[in-house]
This record gives C-alpha cells, structure tokens and sequence, in this order.
C-alpha cells in the first residue's frame, strides 16, 4: 500500500503486516491477558509497519530472539509469520 511519500522508494511506501500471538507456554490465564492487551482477535494481533523499519519492529517488539530462548513470561508474544520478515527484508 502507497502513502504519497515522494519518489520510487520501495521501502518507505510498503507496508508489511506481521502477525503476533501470545506464547504457547503460557498459562491460560496469562494468554487471556496477553490478548487483551495486544488486542488480539482470534488468538492473533496484526501490527502494520513500513518495510523500511521491518529490521527494527522485532527488536522493538522484544522479539529478536528465539522464543525457546527466553522463558514464556518474559517473552510474552512471539511472531505466527516470521517468514514475513526473512522473505521480505532478508
């Protein structure tokens, strides 16, 4: 999708959707908490961003590692789509 941002530039004028759910080693309770605050519909939020700072939106999210590096409760959500990331952005 384009936003009037002068110029053939690919990555400003690109918008990405990364899908994020909550991890699946929390507890119930937690994950119900988890939605609401990310306002996840069906188990799953989608957060949009410009391709041009798709290589900072995992940092910024906290989700620059791998979740089965972290425990569950400080690595609350995890990406559903990483592809989008690696297939995209490389």
């Amino acid at each position: 999708m384009s936003y009037g941002v002068p110029g053939d530039d690919r990555d400003r004028n690109t918008e990405i959707i990364l899908e994020i759910g909550f991890h699946p080693a929390l507890s119930e309770t937690r994950a119900k908490v988890i939605a609401l605050d990310y306002g996840m519909r069906g188990s799953k939020a989608k957060i949009k961003v410009w391709r041009a700072i798709l290589y900072y939106a995992p940092r910024r999210l906290g989700l620059d590692t791998d979740p089965g590096a972290r425990k569950p409760q400080d690595q609350q959500i995890v990406f559903l789509d990483r592809e989008v990331i690696h297939e995209d952005h490389g």
